[in-house]
């Protein structure tokens, strides 16, 4: 149960961290508002979680 505490508490302070970077990063980045744009940017952390946990599970299963 205490993993699972850390990794949720790891994953809500990474997303608040991205959240302020993107609120002040945003402007000096020059992508014009799409919804392809919008939609990448929803989707890659989901992406990016299920990739780390999907390589943890590997490493603690197959033992590599």
């Amino acid at each position: 149960m205490n993993d699972k505490i850390k990794f949720i508490s790891k994953i809500t302070i990474f997303s608040f961290l991205l959240s302020l970077a993107i609120k002040h990063l945003a402007p000096l980045y020059p992508v014009e508002p799409s919804q392809t744009n919008i939609l990448i940017g929803i989707i890659v952390l989901p992406l990016m979680v299920f990739l780390l946990l999907a390589w943890k599970y590997c490493i603690q299963t197959y033992k590599f």
